[in-house]
């Protein structure tokens, strides 16, 4: 991990405070928002293809989003893993946590999108996310098939927020996301620095000219290949143009989000006849 100074003046994004140790910013300048999957949808009952039509993109890019996981013919309503409460302002989230004697629950949103992250070019990702997993690395948002230049924002099995980019750079933080209270995390490039945030702070930074692989559909809760699945609850998905370090998100108290949690398992388990757990 590298800070400093000069680095947290070369950001020239509203730096607040500057130290050996971090950097706190506030919002940037107006960066084009190019992908947003609000995971607002109130009722994705398969309708007879096994799509699950209607997660969307916003923006008007890559419609063709669909899920993976799910028990064929089920109203993911009903289960309880959508229209889960988020946190003010951002609508509601998808539980992306197995739902036991359900199949898998949602295992993961496939965009059908290959270049929501450029290859080279700037970016910022952002995610608002709610867990308390701690289960091995989970991907938030991945497009790791094996191929070169895979890449994901994950937790890894200590809780803690990390980027990886097969030939490029891999940011570890000691930043722990998975305490049951929201956050806003992810990860923006500059050119070729990277810096990885939480909350509106800088935890972790890196540099790297490798490209980010467009050859394979970015997935949110999974990598695009089996396994790495993420456990928790996730309301935004939002990427933009150019490097955006967003403001902090105020998090609800942990015990507000695990009941709206418990409420939506418990309503899910008494229209099936059996409580959810």
């Amino acid at each position: 991990m590298r800070f400093d100074l000069s680095s947290c003046a070369r950001l020239g994004r509203g730096v607040l405070v500057a130290s050996s140790l971090i950097c706190v910013a506030t919002a940037g300048a107006e960066a084009a928002l190019i992908r947003h999957w609000a995971l607002d949808e109130a009722n994705l009952t398969d309708p007879g293809n096994n799509t699950y039509a209607g997660i969307i993109d916003s923006t008007g890019n890559s419609t063709g989003a669909t899920l993976f996981g799910y028990n064929a013919g089920k109203d993911m309503a009903a289960l309880g893993v959508v229209n889960v409460p988020g946190p003010t302002g951002f609508g509601t989230a998808y539980n992306f946590t197995e739902v036991p004697g359900e199949n898998a629950g949602i295992s993961g949103v496939f965009t059908n999108s290959l270049d929501a992250i450029p290859a080279t070019g700037d970016f910022s990702l952002q995610v608002v996310m709610n867990s308390t997993n701690v289960a091995g690395n989970s991907n938030l948002f991945s497009n790791n098939n094996g191929q070169g230049g895979r890449a994901g924002l994950q937790t890894d099995a200590s809780g803690n927020l990390f980027w990886f980019h097969n030939g490029g750079v891999n940011i570890t933080t000691t930043a722990n996301v998975t305490d049951g209270a929201w956050h806003m995390v992810g990860i923006a490039r500059e050119g070729t620095r990277f810096d990885l945030f939480v909350d509106g702070v800088i935890v972790g930074t890196g540099d790297s000219a490798g490209a980010i692989s467009t050859a394979q559909s970015w997935m949110i809760g999974r990598q695009r290949s089996s396994g790495g699945g993420y456990n928790g609850l996730v309301a935004d998905v939002k990427i933009y143009d150019s490097y955006q370090l967003p403001g902090a998100l105020v998090p609800e108290p942990a015990g507000i989000a695990l009941l709206g949690l418990a409420a939506a398992a418990m309503a899910a388990g008494s229209r099936r006849g059996r409580m959810v757990s």
